[in-house]
């Protein structure tokens, strides 16, 4: 039973990760676009990896750059 809850758990944390991932790249993108078409440079707050741990074990990054 324990077992069962451990892997929906997981699985949920999977899907909405993977949910969150996704915005984040696309207004990434979206930004990037915005500054190109207007000729200036993209400032990105904090570090491609964020505050999370898992994503600096896993390698995941949040966006490709980080300026401050």
């Amino acid at each position: 039973m324990l077992g069962r809850i451990a892997l929906a758990v997981l699985t949920h944390q999977l899907v909405v990760n993977g949910k969150e991932q996704i915005d984040r790249i696309a207004k990434y993108n979206a930004a990037r676009r915005a500054a190109d078409e207007r000729g200036k440079p993209l400032l990105v707050v904090g570090g491609p990896w964020g505050e999370s741990a898992i994503r600096k074990v896993t390698g995941i990054r949040g966006h490709p750059c980080g300026d401050t």
